[in-house]
């Protein structure tokens, strides 16, 4: 069944029909090209899916896209917390001035995290 989404990606809006059993991280991925939102564990574990919704961290690796916390939702990824490089969020230069990227695969949604 499709439904059609309500809801805005980093401040655009989004008006795409979509697969209710779609994940809101697939979405986000593979429709919309946000990499940021990392694949992990794919069962809420991991955390490198975080988004802010509406401002709270979310998981979104298994946040169906009929979920009711979606509708009318400002959704926020970590390609969308800053202008460009040199304009950084307070939270990403803060991990990049403390060296906290390791790997970086789960940076996004550690950072994420603690935006929210």
């Amino acid at each position: 069944m499709d439904i059609n989404t309500n809801f805005s990606v980093n401040g655009s809006k989004v008006q795409k029909k979509v697969k209710i059993e779609e994940t809101l991280q697939d979405f986000l991925r593979n429709t919309l090209k946000l990499t940021g939102v990392k694949k992990g564990c794919s069962n809420e574990d991991c955390g490198s899916c975080t988004v802010l919704i509406n401002g709270e961290p979310v998981k979104s690796c298994s946040l169906k896209m009929d979920d009711p916390l979606l509708k009318d939702a400002e959704i926020v990824t970590i390609e969308g917390l800053s202008d460009n490089e040199e304009n950084l969020h307070p939270v990403q230069e803060a991990f990049v001035n403390a060296g906290a990227l390791q790997c970086g695969y789960c940076t996004p949604g550690m950072i994420m995290t603690s935006t929210g």
